[in-house]
């Protein structure tokens, strides 16, 4: 480990659905783990149902309403509230409240950082919505597969 970091190791990242700023990345935990903070507003498109063959992910809410699917149980997590998805295990997550919503995040071990990097200049390319295939191709090479739709409020 590296030591302490006293200031946010990346700027917030606006060009994916969901605005998000690393905390700590791979560099400075050894590979081990990475920190980030998101923001996602009422709505705003979030990843469909996938499955992560390595990374161990958690979410801690900070404020608003975090609803999430994992192994096909549906649960509504509220500031202070934590879960743990581990790998191998389906998952998909959304706002579907009408307020903004604050989360921190980790993610381990860290190779997925790659995986985040192309897809922000995938989404700040686009002129429309993003094209599946081409988001599977581009998270394939890093052990992540989706499975199926977004979480929405019927589904």
């Amino acid at each position: 480990m590296r030591g302490i970091s006293r200031s946010k190791v990346g700027r917030w990242r606006d060009g994916s659905p969901i605005p998000w700023q690393v905390l700590a990345n791979g560099a400075s935990t050894d590979g081990r783990f990475l920190i980030g903070e998101a923001r996602i507003e009422p709505g705003a498109p979030c990843p469909s149902l996938h499955v992560h063959t390595h990374e161990h992910e958690s979410v801690y809410v900070i404020e608003g309403v975090f609803t999430v699917e994992l192994g096909g149980e549906r649960m509504e997590l509220h500031a202070g509230d934590c879960v743990i998805m581990p790998p191998g295990v389906p998952h998909r997550f959304a706002n579907l409240s009408d307020r903004p919503l604050r989360l921190v995040s980790t993610v381990s071990p860290t190779a997925i950082e790659g995986m985040f990097a192309a897809e922000e200049e995938y989404f700040a390319s686009l002129d429309g919505p993003p094209d599946p295939v081409r988001l599977a191709q581009i998270t394939e090479p890093y052990g992540v597969t989706f499975l199926g739709d977004p979480l929405t409020r019927e589904s």
